[in-house]
């Protein structure tokens, strides 16, 4: 994982099989004010569910 000045630029993972990914961020907000309904699922019709 990259930081600058405490902010998180980039983090680098490689896998098991020897794949390299390097995620790079920008235009974070910290702790954004996110209404509840951005956390609602409804299921598509059709699809079983196992638990809720």
């Amino acid at each position: 994982m990259g930081f600058k000045s405490g902010e998180l630029l980039r983090m680098d993972m490689e896998d098991n099989f020897g794949q390299h990914t390097t995620l790079t961020f920008s235009g974070l907000q910290k702790n954004p004010k996110l209404p509840a309904s951005r956390f609602s699922f409804t299921p598509p019709k059709g699809v079983d569910v196992l638990a809720e």
